[in-house]
């Protein structure tokens, strides 16, 4: 297997290209034979490589291009445009999540006898870098005890994390993803993207994560090492310090427990003391304040575009609200299964893709892909893609091209896995054609499926 497009072209059994359809978006007739267009790209690297391809013609249903399309391939990220189809299609655009605080035990005077209560629910987003108000969560509550007249609490603050059951790893995340932004788990209370800024040589986290040990070497050679294995309290690094210090972004060991340090520290600030301590779960409960989440579609825009695994495992478990992520995946399955959709050798692991044991084949994302073009969130779905040379993960892909802006794609990227699928579209917008290309087990870089990919689309939609 030693041409990576040309074994696309010459197995798919006479298959032809399609054009770039007009502004109403129809397909033109004449289209050159896919092995008449596409030059032999030769390269070290494919020669093991497992390829799945399927395009659709969605105003008939039509294959116009199918090679492996019924292979089990591992996806990577475009995992998450089965997980923002399933989310889309069950809730309301107006749906978000809803972080609640309450006040539990008697108000006397000005003295809460007893604790602030955080019902947490999933939330994602909660002070998240990528929407405003970081700070809504700290600034309500602060104003709410205000308004009752509290300025002394003899408890403590409490989080209620029971909204997400099983707080895990998802199987198949590797040992070298846990330490980081992209592989921090998702828990019920989810803070600050789950991450925080460690700088050194002074030790300092940016916000403050309590227990934390940072064991550091200063070494005379070396660039800067990190390591840090579950539950991530304590950090080891090493190397040739620069003269500025050194920052690196690591993801939190336990959210809650940073959220909770702020969340205090901030109240004493506005002048209202804390006594630290929980006391008996008894007494009245007074709602202070409830932080909503930007909307599912703003979330999810957000997620796919910038391609994040935390927000995208939140999503997956809204499918199951308050049940295990193994059962968010099965309803996920049963329900594509129940829209017709080829579900024969998938398997549904995790809503980010990160997971090495997800199993997708392309004719099931495809069936996914039209499924969603075919119904009303057609226009917003279509959204959720970044467009080639212009957006998201896929700014320079095609950029410059006459696909520019045509081909709507989520990319997915890991070892061995090169990923793209999405759609290309009409001047409005509208999905045309669903593409679906899947690599797997390639040992050349990624950049050179990713020209191989760019070649095979500019010839393609010719």
């Amino acid at each position: 297997m030693r041409y990576l497009l040309i074994i696309i072209a010459s197995v798919a059994l006479g298959l032809s290209g399609a054009a770039l359809p007009d502004s109403k978006g129809v397909a033109a007739t004449n289209r050159p034979t896919m092995s008449d267009s596409l030059p032999p790209l030769v390269f070290p690297g494919v020669e093991k490589a497992v390829i799945g391809l399927y395009i659709e013609d969605i105003s008939t249903g039509e294959a116009v291009a199918e090679y492996g399309a019924d292979r089990p391939l591992c996806p990577a990220s475009i995992m998450k445009s089965v997980t923002v189809a399933s989310v889309m299609s069950l809730y309301p655009s107006d749906q978000c999540f809803a972080t609640r605080f309450y006040a539990r035990g008697e108000i006397a005077g000005n003295v809460l006898h007893g604790d602030i209560v955080v019902e947490a629910s999933g939330d994602p987003t909660l002070g998240s870098a990528y929407f405003d108000n970081r700070d809504a969560s700290r600034d309500s509550l602060v104003a709410a005890l205000r308004n009752v007249g509290v300025d002394s609490i003899t408890g403590a603050i409490v989080v209620d994390q029971s909204a997400i059951p099983d707080p895990s790893y998802p199987p198949g995340w590797g040992d070298d993803d846990y330490m980081w932004p992209y592989g921090a788990m998702f828990r019920g209370l989810n803070w600050r993207d789950n991450s925080y800024t460690l700088s050194l040589p002074s030790k300092k986290t940016d916000p403050y994560i309590p227990g934390l040990t940072v064991d550091f070497r200063k070494l005379r050679r070396g660039k800067m090492g990190y390591d840090a294995k579950p539950p991530l309290s304590t950090v080891k690094a090493w190397g040739n310090l620069p003269r500025k210090g050194a920052s690196v972004l690591l993801a939190m060991p336990d959210p809650a427990a940073a959220f909770r340090y702020a969340l205090t520290v901030a109240l004493a600030d506005s002048g209202i003391v804390t006594g630290g301590e929980k006391v008996p779960d008894d007494g009245p409960v007074t709602e202070l304040a409830v932080v909503k989440s930007p909307s599912f579609p703003e979330i999810m825009r957000s997620l796919m575009h910038r391609s994040d695994n935390l927000m995208a495992e939140g999503m997956m478990r809204t499918i199951a609200p308050r049940q295990p992520r193994d059962t968010a995946a099965v309803r996920e399955l049963a329900l594509w299964a129940l829209r017709g959709a080829d579900t024969d050798s998938v398997n549904i692991v995790d809503g980010s893709g990160l997971s090495r044991l997800n199993r997708i084949t392309p004719w099931f994302l495809a069936d996914v892909l039209a499924w969603m073009a075919r119904s009303p969130n057609a226009a917003e779905y279509a959204t959720m893609f970044p467009r080639v040379g212009r957006e998201g993960t896929v700014k320079r892909l095609l950029a410059g091209t006459r696909l520019e802006g045509r081909l709507a794609l989520k990319t997915g990227t890991m070892s061995g896995v090169r990923s793209l699928a999405g759609y290309l579209l009409d001047e409005e917008g509208m999905p045309v054609y669903s593409v679906v290309l899947i690599v797997n087990g390639f040992t050349c870089p990624s950049s050179k499926i990713n020209q191989a990919a760019e070649a095979f689309f500019l010839n393609f939609f010719s």
